[in-house]
């Protein structure tokens, strides 16, 4: 491996520091098919370690109740708000939690992946570019995790 895929490619003192956890922020209108994404995510990781944020607006979250908890190796439901304005700073917050946390999984090991499934409302570019501020500012949840796709 060249080291291309993790965060030991350009230290300078070759030490290893260890790998950031991806985060994967599923967006999509009402209707749009994340919560199945999710689901299939989960049907499928094939020994990955994989924990969930599920952003839902509306009193009840009904995609929290959807996803099995015990489909997800963590779990986090955020019910205050839509994760790209009122609720953005409880899903940092959060999402520093359950990268830090090892989750309810028997793999004995870190997260592979974080996948954040926004709201139908939410608009990911604000999400997205608030990661990038944080990075810059070399805030916590930054130096463990990093945005990976949307």
């Amino acid at each position: 491996s060249l080291g291309l895929d993790d965060d030991s490619f350009g230290n300078p003192q070759g030490v290893q520091k260890p790998l950031r956890v991806p985060v994967y922020i599923v967006c999509g209108f009402l209707g749009a098919g994340k919560t199945t994404l999710v689901q299939h995510i989960l049907s499928n990781r094939e020994g990955l370690k994989v924990g969930v944020v599920v952003n839902d607006v509306a009193e009840a979250n009904v995609d929290s109740q959807v996803l099995s908890f015990s489909e997800a190796d963590g779990m986090v439901a955020l019910q205050n708000g839509c994760v790209c304005c009122s609720g953005r700073d409880d899903l940092f917050v959060q999402l520093g939690e359950l990268a830090k946390s090892s989750g309810i999984s028997k793999l004995d090991r870190n997260w592979d992946r974080l996948v954040v499934e926004c709201s139908g409302v939410a608009e990911p570019e604000s999400i997205a570019a608030e990661l990038e501020a944080m990075g810059r500012r070399g805030e916590p949840l930054m130096e463990s995790t990093f945005l990976a796709g949307i």
